[in-house]
């Protein structure tokens, strides 16, 4: 090169520092993929487990649907029979009686019919409570949160 006599030549070297390790870059990138694999795996069982408690709650309900008009049913044969057996004679009485344990039969199958009741409601109660609409049944607005 051609330098001047007044000028001393000078030069100046930079070498960039890159990091050329293609397998540490290759690594991470497999070990991203993975993580995000590992978490839609543990997402769509999360799903599958929602889907599964939703389904369940919704036969619960289905059953005790069904069971509430045959426990009135039950309630109102009883109450019959109960008032046929006022003009049977008192030995048939207290055979019934003794039948019945300690509550009379027609006292155990309104409680019974009241239980099926309470079960239907708690049922609804959940299933609201696992598909996510709680607040939107009983009307209740979601609090806004403020923004930062």
């Amino acid at each position: 090169m051609f330098a001047s006599r007044n000028f001393p030549q000078t030069s100046l070297w930079a070498f960039p520092f890159f990091s050329v390790d293609p397998w540490k870059e290759r690594n991470n990138y497999k070990s991203a993929q993975n993580a995000k694999a590992k978490e839609i795996y543990v997402l769509k069982q999360l799903e599958e487990s929602v889907i599964q408690e939703v389904d369940f709650q919704i036969r619960l309900l289905r059953t005790t649907w069904e069971t509430i008009p045959m426990r009135r049913q039950q309630t109102a044969y009883e109450e019959a029979a109960l008032q046929a057996d006022n003009k049977s004679s008192p030995r048939e009485k207290h055979q019934l009686q003794r039948a019945s344990k300690s509550l009379p039969i027609s006292r155990r199958r309104r409680s019974d019919e009241i239980g099926t009741l309470r079960d239907y409601n708690q049922a609804i109660s959940e299933l609201n409570f696992r598909i996510g609409t709680t607040l939107e049944r009983w009307r209740i607005d979601r609090p806004v949160r403020p923004n930062k």
